[in-house]
């Protein structure tokens, strides 16, 4: 799911955050207009092959930037 706004603001969910259904991959990802459409009725993805691209892109070169963390859900409680 990615989400864009002209801003270059961004949202990247790769993982449930909530409930107790199994995860939907999207292939392409859904993308939304949250400026005209906040509550995500209208993927735009089909429409805008590049901006999907561009996305892409944008969070390949982050994760070149970023170092690997430690899984901190993966960690049991005592």
């Amino acid at each position: 799911h990615l989400s864009i706004r002209r801003q270059r603001q961004m949202c990247i969910r790769d993982r449930i955050w909530h409930g107790p259904n199994e995860a939907v991959v999207h292939d392409p990802p859904l993308l939304f207009n949250l400026e005209h459409d906040p509550s995500e009725k209208f993927d735009l993805s089909g429409d805008r092959p590049e901006v999907i691209a561009e996305l892409w892109a944008l969070v390949e070169e982050h994760k070149r930037t970023v170092d690997p963390a430690i899984d901190q859900l993966a960690i049991p409680l005592e």
